[in-house]
């Protein structure tokens, strides 16, 4: 009888990623660096547009505001320009994933646009890169947020003038009552990023930006950025005016 092969051929390439194993526990969905780092996507809200879906956007990134610890590493942006060493892990014997490295712009002060984040990532010892995320333009709304990986949820209610509210969202996608909006609408070849930028003009959309915790995110098998020794993760983000409600954070669990 011929092989099951015979049939069903291997597929090239594909999988969703290496697994890295640490004693008796597997870590699947480890990805390139390339890999990890071109998964970038910018949130932000036009400024100016009809409506008040913009005017009122409230993006916020809730674990900011909480007592955070354990894989879960937070910092405020007070300098604009500047970096700021969001984690520094040094020594890990037997290494760690990064999940998410994640920014949120809560500033809303006349003048303060150019609100464009970049990471710096160091890597095992290696040389410092800096990765930025897709640019917000000029003239849109000060308040957005950035992520790189996986390891983030959005949760948001859309209110229109008759006081319903009907939304629901992906990682990909929101849906509302004017229909689909895809997250990953734009793509910059200059940072290799995507961008969505909230135009929405009959509703008021209100938008929960949330970090998931690495533990849980190792047990969902979320993409991941490995690590065998060390990593340093350094956050800055470029502003016209006072910084003053501006955080980053990042994702990591030590194996």
């Amino acid at each position: 009888m011929s092989d099951f092969s015979d049939f069903f051929p291997a597929a090239a390439g594909g999988g969703i990623g290496k697994t890295v194993t640490v004693g008796d526990y597997s870590y699947p969905n480890a990805q390139s660096l390339a890999n990890f780092t071109g998964n970038k996507l910018t949130v932000f809200g036009a400024s100016g547009a009809t409506g008040n879906a913009t005017s009122n956007l409230n993006i916020q990134l809730s674990s900011l505001t909480q007592p955070v610890g354990g894989t879960q590493y937070i910092k405020r942006l007070a300098t604009a320009d500047t970096y700021v060493t969001v984690a520094d892990i040094t020594s890990a014997t037997n290494g760690g994933a990064c999940y998410a490295i994640l920014g949120w712009n809560g500033d809303n002060t006349s003048g303060n646009f150019n609100k464009n984040f970049t990471t710096r990532i160091t890597l095992d010892g290696g040389s410092a890169v800096e990765y930025p995320f897709a640019p917000v333009p000029d003239t849109a709304s000060r308040k957005g947020f950035v992520a790189m990986g996986k390891a983030w949820v959005l949760a948001s209610g859309i209110s229109n003038s008759n006081g319903n509210s009907q939304a629901f969202q992906s990682q990909n996608q929101i849906v509302a009552e004017s229909g689909p909006k895809t997250l990953y609408n734009t793509y910059d070849p200059t940072t290799g990023g995507w961008t969505n930028q909230n135009t929405w003009t009959s509703n008021v959309q209100r938008l929960q930006f949330d970090m998931i915790d690495a533990i849980s995110a190792s047990t969902q098998g979320l993409p991941y950025l490995h690590f065998t020794t060390s990593l340093k993760v350094e956050m800055k983000i470029l502003a016209a005016g006072t910084v003053s409600n501006v955080y980053c954070g990042a994702s990591i669990l030590t194996f």
